[in-house]
């Protein structure tokens, strides 16, 4: 694993960006959320986690940062793969999947790589 690139920009976005080993090529993205409350109504996303191809990003909010313009980001890397029709996976797929819906009008299939205990 090689960091590409850290960079917290002007707006108050901190992102990752890092190449995996060479030989690892993902089919599809998988996906984390991290957010402030288990449901959505209460919460808000503040990092999310991705790792697509041999890549994997990390977006991070910060208190500079409005939510609404992290939630466009997160909006504009997910709508690109999709549009690209690359299927998303993800650990807990039924939380993933109620807060795109519900934070950034996104409606998605979600594969689930493994369901919590």
């Amino acid at each position: 694993m090689v960091l590409v690139k850290g960079k917290l920009n002007e707006q108050g976005l901190y992102y990752v960006l890092l190449n995996l080993h060479p030989k690892l090529n993902f089919e599809g993205v998988v996906l984390d959320l991290e957010t402030t409350d288990y449901e959505p109504q209460r919460g808000e996303i503040i990092c999310a986690g991705f790792i697509y191809g041999n890549k994997a990003l990390v977006l991070m909010r910060t208190k500079k940062l409005s939510k609404e313009r992290f939630y466009e980001k997160l909006r504009k890397f997910v709508t690109d793969r999709i549009k690209k029709q690359t299927p998303f996976f993800a650990y807990n797929a039924p939380f993933e999947r109620k807060w795109l819906k519900e934070h950034l009008n996104i409606q998605l299939e979600i594969g689930e790589i493994m369901k919590p205990a």
